[in-house]
């Protein structure tokens, strides 16, 4: 385990190299909002996701009349893409930020050589800063990512977790819960789909505890809340399978000199 923290007056915020350099703790006025994961799965932290994000059609991504298998990792899946489950390298860290980079030649086996995704993480009085970028030295490649909070229902005040998404609709999956392109309207939870928010926003607040407003530049968000414990609210670039569904504009192209950039701002106010 390598642990790396940043922090201010308000919060603090840890991260665990061998776990991707995922986010495992965060803290807000002594109050933690994350599940604790124990090693580089599925469950826990805030993790970024990268070259995808969620379930991928049959384990491959079809680009250019070619087939790129990806690793299994969730079976029957391969989901959430690789960086959750590989140790990146820490180009920057000080007091109040930190950035990671991952080498995708490193980790995974089927995929355009010259990738590279970095995520950084800042703070910033009671906001939480947050970029993924990647970038390509030489071929072009469709591309999804994200953050993956796992947020505690219940905080140790005892302050319950209510949680809203301004959606105009959400993705229709298949039998095998792949999301097809189709847009249907909304559904009554519990949850593992993928809304559209025009607005990039998504709210999450502990009765009159915290609350966190969630701020992006996409309109993609995953809510997952089929446990009991937690709340998974996902910012996305693209949609779960959007690697297949560029023509749809699920998913974003990288190519030399036209990287993909996405934002999350983490914006926490405090009630007493």
């Amino acid at each position: 385990m390598s642990t790396h923290i940043i922090g201010n007056d308000f919060q603090k915020v840890s991260f665990d190299t061998s776990m991707g350099g995922r986010a495992t703790s965060w803290i807000y006025n002594g109050l933690e909002l994350l599940a604790q994961p124990n090693e580089a799965n599925l469950f826990g932290g805030n993790y970024v996701m990268a070259p995808w994000g969620g379930r991928l059609l049959d384990a491959r991504i079809n680009f250019q009349e070619k087939v790129y298998v990806q690793p299994i990792n969730n079976h029957p899946w391969a989901i959430h893409g690789s960086t959750p489950f590989h140790e990146p390298t820490v180009i920057e860290h000080d007091a109040t930020q930190i950035v990671f980079e991952h080498n995708l030649e490193y980790e995974l086996i089927n995929w355009p050589t010259g990738f590279k995704v970095r995520h950084s993480w800042k703070v910033q009085d009671s906001k939480l800063i947050t970029y993924i970028d990647v970038r390509s030295e030489h071929f072009e490649f469709p591309v999804v990512v994200g953050w993956h909070p796992w947020f505690l229902r219940t905080l140790s005040n005892g302050a319950i977790a209510t949680y809203d998404i301004t959606a105009t609709g959400e993705l229709a999956t298949d039998e095998s819960q792949i999301v097809t392109g189709e847009i249907v309207p909304t559904s009554e939870g519990p949850w593992d789909t993928t809304f559209i928010a025009p607005t990039g926003v998504a709210t999450i607040a502990w009765s009159d505890s915290l609350r966190i407003d969630v701020k992006t530049n996409s309109k993609f968000f995953v809510l997952y809340d089929k446990l009991a414990e937690y709340v998974c609210i996902e910012p996305m670039s693209g949609s779960p399978n959007g690697n297949n569904l560029i023509d749809e504009g699920f998913g974003t192209i990288v190519s030399p000199g036209n990287p993909l950039h996405f934002e999350a701002i983490w914006s926490v106010s405090s009630h007493s």
